[in-house]
């Protein structure tokens, strides 16, 4: 039942995805969101991509694409700036690593990752889970008064 569920929500997951998935390219689908978020909120971000990072599987596509729509949601919602910067490169390991940097208010981590049972950081704690389960991992820093750098590291193919 567990097995069914999975092949419903992947499959899911590949109609919702946006242009792009077929190729596999992240940057593709970072500007597809840049132009997103600057129409719905003037909110800019800046992209650099360095060289040689492999197109992923769809199933890493869509999480970075649902990851970073959070992320920089919350930027807009909580950081008090008008842009961030997002970092593209390959990692070890055939691996992916993205980099959300913003220099707005921050915010004290380990109280954020603390309160997920009261009902609030719900967003990062549902990003945690959809990386780690497709064998990736999710670091965060941020310091209040010192923005926040948010790095999603995934395998380019599960």
């Amino acid at each position: 039942m567990l097995s069914q569920a999975i092949r419903l929500t992947r499959s899911l997951a590949r109609e919702f995805a946006v242009p792009g998935a077929g190729e596999g390219e992240v940057s593709v689908m970072i500007r597809w969101l840049a132009q997103e978020m600057k129409e719905k909120f003037g909110f800019t971000v800046d992209l650099i991509t360095e060289e040689g990072v492999e197109p992923v599987s769809k199933d890493v596509y869509f999480c970075l694409f649902r990851a970073l729509q959070e992320i920089l949601f919350n930027v807009v919602k909580h950081a008090k700036v008008s842009h961030a910067e997002i970092l593209v490169q390959s990692a070890e390991r055939h691996c992916v690593r993205v980099t959300v940097r913003d220099g707005g208010d921050g915010f004290n981590v380990d109280e954020l990752l603390a309160s997920v049972p009261a009902g609030t950081g719900i967003g990062l704690f549902g990003i945690r889970q959809m990386v780690e389960g497709l064998g990736g991992h999710l670091e965060i820093l941020s310091a209040i008064g010192h923005g926040a750098s948010i790095m999603l590291t995934l395998p380019a193919h599960v």
